[in-house]
């Protein structure tokens, strides 16, 4: 008799699954997200410096190069903290925070699965929506830790600070009215490249 296979425990949804951390379970996730990326790559816990894999292309050994330096961020002095979580297996974290300045809001830390497709994109749609919500505005800007973060923060639409205390490459900004890469729909804002796309949730039941 063959086995009886139960379907997988997730469904596809229109929203990403991200939630609003609560300030003492910011630390606990972290560590629960550290211990994943850890586990996933094979090593025996998240301190160990992981090495180029020889077998690996250059990018994939940037992107662990880029996890490795950007996991131990602690949001310690984030205002809000949010998690986009599977299952119950953390995917990627993201921290704002508002430095008194009313127009834009800071991306203060984004760390995302190297494995999850679309995470940290997904995350700075979600950052533009909850900033719209919150402070009443769409406007993001961020310190860029390497190059391979500033590559990727330029794909989505992200530019050079000219407004930046000190101006510089790493120093970026995000104007979604005014960025050809995205798009208001339904009220909301959307990159325009992942328009239209559904998101792997939790199951209901």
């Amino acid at each position: 008799m063959s086995e009886t296979k139960r379907p997988p425990n997730f469904s596809w949804i229109t929203a990403a699954p991200i939630h609003v951390l609560r300030p003492q379970d910011v630390h606990p996730r972290l560590e629960a997200f550290r211990n994943n990326i850890a586990s996933w790559y094979g090593e025996k816990d998240a301190a160990t410096v992981w090495a180029a894999d020889p077998g690996a292309t250059k990018d994939w050994n940037d992107r662990k190069e880029a996890m490795h330096t950007m996991i131990w961020w602690p949001f310690d002095d984030s205002e809000v903290v949010a998690e986009y979580r599977i299952d119950g297996a953390p995917i990627a974290l993201i921290g704002l925070k508002t430095y008194h300045k009313t127009d834009r809001i800071a991306v203060h830390g984004l760390v995302c699965h190297p494995g999850a497709a679309l995470g940290g994109a997904t995350m700075i749609e979600w950052a533009v929506n909850f900033a719209q919500a919150k402070w009443k505005t769409v406007n993001l800007y961020l310190h860029s830790l390497d190059d391979e973060s500033t590559k990727f923060y330029k794909k989505i639409g992200f530019v050079e600070d000219d407004l930046a205390e000190k101006r510089g490459p790493e120093e970026l900004k995000l104007e979604p009215a005014s960025s050809g890469q995205w798009t208001e729909l339904g009220g909301a804002w959307k990159l325009k490249e992942y328009a239209g796309l559904r998101y792997r949730g939790d199951h209901p039941s």
